[in-house]
């Protein structure tokens, strides 16, 4: 198994050396003045180095451990009026979470923290890469451009997919960052859906006025929002929360977006993760 040492530790690595500065007012020149002495970083290492996982999960870089050992499967998800894309199926049971991620390119990648450290539960995921990001090649057949609004045709599809071709007879939207914010989206406009976990989605998304402050949401919504996104962002959150159905709840944090709510740096759960998982089951 290769181990590699965390990107950012490196970085520390670099950043720690004694650098000279790049230009000064001072007369003297660069083979008169002393050059510091470079010093040799001390950095711990980190507690849990990660390692690079093989298979379609290599795309996704140096993961926690536990990551390489995760049982997947690879999933093409299609459709003529939205175009091919990409997912991972994880895990069994009769719930099937669709996970939608956040604003990075890698697509699905960023919940391989979260699912290599998932407790074992009656839940199977779908992790798909939106559109423009991952894998994806979506089509927008009626205007040949897709908008970002347009995000929830792709989760028509996933719904779709998890219904009729893994047999879940309960589908949870669970979206980061931009995922949450299509996650509630797609519980205001779409079929199929019992439950949402929103993990710091922005009320002001593309697309996002649909949810009408949670009044159009129809399922129980689970959402989650630090205090430093501002209180602009709480009060949206409190709101979808207050006018979604009964059994909606607010974690509210101090810091945290996204995925940070889910695992610490080292790719391991915080108790918030398990919270999330137990709420996804007791919702239906």
């Amino acid at each position: 198994m290769l181990i590699l040492a965390r990107p950012l530790v490196a970085l520390a690595a670099v950043l720690s050396l004694g650098l000279p500065a790049a230009c000064s007012e001072d007369s003297e020149t660069d083979a008169a003045r002393p050059r510091p002495t470079p010093t040799v970083a001390s950095v711990r290492p980190t507690e849990q180095p990660w390692v690079l996982p093989r298979g379609r999960l290599a795309r996704c870089g140096p993961q926690p451990p536990a990551v390489s050992d995760l049982r997947y499967e690879h999933v093409r998800l299609e459709d003529p009026a939205v175009g091919r894309s990409s997912a991972i199926s994880v895990g069994r049971g009769p719930t099937v979470v669709v996970l939608l991620h956040q604003t990075n390119g890698d697509g699905w990648c960023g919940w391989l923290p979260f699912l290599g450290a998932r407790p074992d539960a009656a839940v199977r995921f779908l992790a798909v890469d939106l559109c423009r990001y991952g894998a994806s090649d979506c089509v927008k057949v009626e205007s040949g451009r897709f908008e970002a609004e347009d995000q929830t045709d792709l989760v028509r599809v996933a719904v779709d997919h998890a219904r009729t071709r893994m047999g879940a007879r309960r589908v949870v939207l669970m979206g980061a960052s931009m995922g949450g914010s299509v996650a509630l989206m797609g519980a205001s406009t779409l079929a199929g859906i019992d439950a949402v976990v929103d993990l710091s989605g922005p009320s002001d998304w593309p697309g996002a006025e649909v949810v009408r402050r949670g009044r159009a949401v129809r399922v129980p919504v689970l959402v989650a929002m630090a205090g430093d996104e501002g209180p602009e962002e709480v009060a949206a959150a409190r709101a979808v929360v207050r006018n979604a159905p009964g059994g909606s709840r607010l974690h509210l944090v101090a810091h945290g977006h996204g995925y940070e709510l889910l695992n610490d740096d080292d790719g391991r759960p915080l108790a918030f993760s398990r919270a999330v998982l137990r709420w996804i089951v007791d919702a239906g």
